[in-house]
């Protein structure tokens, strides 16, 4: 008798596990099933059920889209909605993006997508990256300091900055399964010294020429919590605060 060949689910169901680093005993016992149930969904003798799906991929913590390709693959109807940023039914969310924009001042904050396309930003950031931005469709935050020349001659340490956002993109590929337009990325912003020694600071400052003034500035990244929309479970809030007294004082206007 032929054996059954891996679906696209299984085969699918195998990458994710290897790209978490679990056996199939791990993910088993993590999901709490057998390690043999495990084998037969990886090789195609067994079919899941909808609720198997979400099970394992709620234990492997995958992205939502991941979890609906899955769905798709088993036979099913995908689980989470991707709706558009000005639908009414994200009117919330707009609201606290709005309002972390505007609260956030005089400090720079702003807000990108999945693949750091720029969706918003408030006075303060927009102010900073305007001579970095081109003409006409939605700048990319990662292009934009990666390769415009500007960049180098703004942001002092630019090469620890990049090595730093490439860590960042790394793991983002990663924890992605691979999205190739943040490999893409990765590719852009990866400089040639990174295997300089790591910094002993506790944080990365982005440094700043401003004029005659050097402004240090800290990030910090924010997401939504428990989302259940693509679109929600995409968004970036990045705010940046003074990392010293002079940066505090020059954006306060003191």
């Amino acid at each position: 008798m032929s054996q059954p060949l891996p679906s696209p689910f299984g085969e699918n169901l195998k990458a994710w596990r290897a790209r978490r680093h679990l056996s199939q005993l791990d993910l088993a016992l993590d999901a709490n099933v057998s390690a043999r149930h495990i084998s037969y969904l990886e090789t195609g003798k067994a079919r899941p059920s909808r609720e198997m799906v979400l099970q394992l991929a709620e234990t492997m913590s995958l992205p939502l889209r991941a979890r609906n390709e899955l769905l798709e693959q088993a036979g099913f109807v995908r689980s989470f909605a991707e709706t558009r940023l000005d639908a009414e039914t994200l009117g919330p969310v707009r609201t606290a993006l709005t309002h972390m924009l505007a609260s956030h001042m005089p400090f720079p904050a702003l807000v990108c997508d999945r693949h750091w396309t720029l969706i918003d930003a408030n006075g303060a950031a927009q102010q900073i990256l305007a001579p970095l931005q081109g003409d006409g469709g939605q700048p990319n935050l990662a292009r934009m300091i990666a390769t415009n020349p500007r960049a180098r001659q703004m942001i002092v340490n630019w090469p620890e900055v990049m090595r730093d956002f490439a860590g960042r993109l790394r793991l983002e590929v990663a924890r992605s399964g691979g999205d190739p337009i943040l490999r893409e990325l990765l590719n852009v912003v990866k400089v040639d010294d990174d295997d300089q020694p790591a910094s002993a600071r506790p944080f990365i400052p982005v440094v700043l020429r401003a004029g005659e003034t050097t402004l240090s500035l800290m990030s910090m990244l924010a997401e939504f919590g428990t989302p259940r929309d693509i679109t929600i479970s995409d968004l970036r809030i990045e705010l940046f605060f003074p990392a010293d007294a002079a940066t505090e004082a020059f954006f306060r206007g003191t």
